[in-house]
């Protein structure tokens, strides 16, 4: 049970994140994604795969909205 109490979590929390403005200018986007890996990586590490994984649509979100190259 405590699986879905965590996915539910998470879902709740990207719906958050999904109505945050996004920053307007590349290098803000930049430094907003380094501070969601850390998040992510963070998540993954307590074994919170859901929350990682939403952190991670987000950070694919921002970057597409952005236009920022992660290579």
């Amino acid at each position: 049970m405590e699986g879905a109490h965590v996915a539910i979590k998470a879902k709740k929390a990207h719906r958050e994140r999904e109505r945050e403005e996004m920053p307007a200018d590349p290098k803000a986007a930049a430094k907003l994604i380094k501070q969601l890996e850390k998040q992510m990586l963070e998540h993954a590490k307590n074994l919170e795969f859901e929350a990682a994984a939403a952190l991670r649509d987000r950070i694919k979100h921002i970057e597409q909205s952005a236009y920022i190259d992660n290579a």
